[in-house]
């Protein structure tokens, strides 16, 4: 999958727009619930964002202290924004185009492997 683009990657997503409905927490919930079932040494949840979860910030921070405590990594890429609220202690990278987010990708895939 290294070799895939961006544009690729995203192309199975017809409904993802920007500007609307963000449940961070929902979703982080959701990953260490699946990362849960799988037998992998190094787990890693990748969030790409381009705002504030839309969800309550302290739900955000129990989601991130819940992955924590599963012992999964969270890498959050703020698209032209600074670090989104609820983000304490998770490492992040801002991008302003998208068209940094391949190259950045790989390198968090390298560094993180």
């Amino acid at each position: 999958f290294l070799n895939k683009s961006v544009s690729s990657c995203f192309s199975n997503y017809e409904n993802v727009s920007s500007g609307l409905h963000t449940p961070t927490a929902t979703a982080i919930n959701s990953c260490v619930e699946y990362f849960s079932r799988l037998n992998f040494s190094r787990k890693v949840i990748f969030i790409a964002t381009d705002g504030d979860p839309s969800e309550s910030i302290d739900d955000v921070c129990s989601a991130v202290k819940n992955a924590k405590k599963h012992g999964i990594d969270i890498v959050c890429v703020g698209y032209g924004i600074d670090k989104p609220l609820g983000f304490d202690g998770v490492y992040f990278k801002k991008i302003n185009d998208i068209s940094e987010l391949n190259s950045l990708y790989k390198d968090l895939i390298r560094s993180l492997v």
